[in-house]
């Protein structure tokens, strides 16, 4: 069922001036639709950055990094150093887009992750993998815990009111922050009774993390433990439906994305939090499978997609990129010196590339059908969304029209809200009236801008039609009279 929105401005109209009307198709776009908050992000890891595929193109707007704990924070306590950081708020700008990232209070194959007060706690231990020794610190100490609150709160005292920061990842435990102690799993229990994170302890560091991050979309990545352990898939499961409850603003993020081997531990443990909600009566909004309709759930490749192998692939993405309805995916883990993206396929560049298109949302407004008398128009605007889920800012929707001189003669807001167009089940039909200075002569264009009121993103690129230098997309031709679709 559609919804009308509508939008009345005070017209006068001649009784004896017969109605003109138009049925406007505007012409779609095939490709990568790039706009902020969809389809792929840059993951910038801590080594070298990953380049964007030419079939993307500069279409690629936000950025992702991972930053060590010690980069920000390391020989005083409380003094600090953003550069890390901010080098990739000004990358993110500098694409029109923005930035989210994490920070890491431990790396496999970097010996200090940590600040060095936090080093020399009782409660760090230091453990050899691969014949490095490191510092890893006890995840259920509160000294450490409050520790990490500060530097979390240091963080959202700087990025949570900035416009170009997107997300904060919950981080705080375990290798890459990710959430899980691979490959020192054996390290378990430690010498002094250490454990991994227990359930309070991970609803602790998402506490943290929501408290300070209130604008912010926080992201929690349930790895929890030993990959193979049940116990561990359940207690990962209680803690997702936490995180879920206790704030909006969190929403998953996916590892290990387009299956393999590895085959997201997130996935399994992401259905057993969602049958126990569901069988709950859990809303559907804070479900982990609905989640997605209030907030972007966003993932990354694992490393385990080669050039035709079967431990995963991006032909699995495709698959998930719906299921999950996920709005970003990273290009991380793949297209570097070793592993370029001409080294896949034909069929498995489509793949990557059709899970790109797919993910997030591409408005399109696939036909308007219009009636006008001298200076007023009215017309009947169906919009859709291409992608698997909706955007989840505010934008405003404006109506021009314009001249045989590509002049703007016109203008109007819609109170059209994007976000409630989810998927294509969602379309809608905005219907508005626009008055003319002059009387119309059906040479006129119908042109929609989608701006973002605060200024900070360019305007939405959308599916259809011509752009204009100010980010319209040409509707069409207020006399066309075609063939409606389908």
């Amino acid at each position: 069922m559609s919804i009308v929105a509508r939008r009345l401005l005070r017209a006068t109209r001649s009784p004896d001036a017969p109605a003109m009307t138009g049925v406007l198709v505007p012409a779609q776009s095939s490709g990568y639709i790039g706009n902020s908050g969809r389809g792929q992000y840059l993951w910038y890891p801590i080594d070298h950055p990953n380049p964007v595929p030419d079939s993307l193109g500069s279409g690629v707007k936000d950025v992702y990094a991972r930053v060590l704990w010690r980069e920000i924070e390391s020989t005083q306590r409380g003094v600090y150093n953003w550069a890390p950081l901010d080098q990739y708020r000004t990358l993110a700008a500098a694409r029109g887009g923005r930035f989210g990232f994490r920070i890491m209070p431990f790396h496999q194959g970097i010996a200090q992750s940590l600040p060095d007060d936090v080093i020399a706690l009782a409660s760090t231990r230091w453990i050899d993998i691969d014949g490095l020794s490191h510092a890893l610190p006890d995840w259920n100490d509160q000294a450490y815990i409050d520790r990490w609150q500060e530097i979390m709160q240091a963080a959202a005292a700087r990025y949570n009111d900035d416009p170009y920061c997107y997300s904060v990842d919950v981080g705080a435990y375990g290798n890459w922050g990710e959430g899980h102690n691979w490959p020192y799993e054996d390290q378990y229990p430690g010498p002094n009774g250490q454990t991994e994170a227990t359930v309070a302890t991970l609803q602790q560091y998402i506490r943290i993390a929501a408290d300070a991050f209130t604008n912010t979309w926080v992201y929690y990545n349930p790895f929890q433990a030993k990959q193979d352990d049940t116990y561990s898939g359940r207690i990962s499961a209680e803690v997702m439906q936490y995180a879920l409850d206790y704030s909006d603003m969190i929403a998953p993020r996916t590892d290990a994305f387009g299956g393999g081997n590895v085959q997201w531990t997130t996935n399994d443990i992401m259905s057993t939090a969602q049958a126990a909600a569901a069988a709950n009566s859990v809303p559907l909004n804070n479900q982990p499978f609905g989640r997605w309709r209030i907030a972007p759930v966003t993932a990354e490749w694992p490393g385990t997609i080669s050039p035709g192998g079967n431990d995963g692939s991006f032909a699995e993405g495709v698959q998930q990129v719906g299921d999950w309805h996920i709005s970003l995916v990273s290009n991380a883990n793949y297209f570097d010196d070793d592993n370029g993206y001409t080294s896949y396929s034909p069929s498995e560049q489509a793949a990557f590339d059709s899970v790109m298109i797919q993910a997030g949302f591409t408005y399109r407004v696939t036909h308007a059908t219009c009636s006008w008398t001298n200076s007023r128009l009215t017309a009947a605007v169906t919009w859709t969304n291409t992608g698997v889920s909706p955007t989840y800012d505010v934008w405003q929707v404006q109506y021009q029209l314009r001249d045989v001189n590509d002049t703007v003669i016109a203008t109007i807001q819609s109170p059209l809200d994007l976000r409630n167009i989810r998927t294509s089940d969602d379309s809608l039909v905005d219907t508005v009236d626009i008055m003319a200075a002059s009387p119309l002569t059906g040479t006129e264009t119908l042109h929609t801008r989608v701006i973002d009121p605060s200024g900070t993103l360019e305007p939405m690129l959308l599916g259809f039609g011509t752009r204009a230098s100010d980010g319209a997309h040409r509707i069409g031709q207020l006399s066309d009279n075609t063939p409606l679709p389908g």
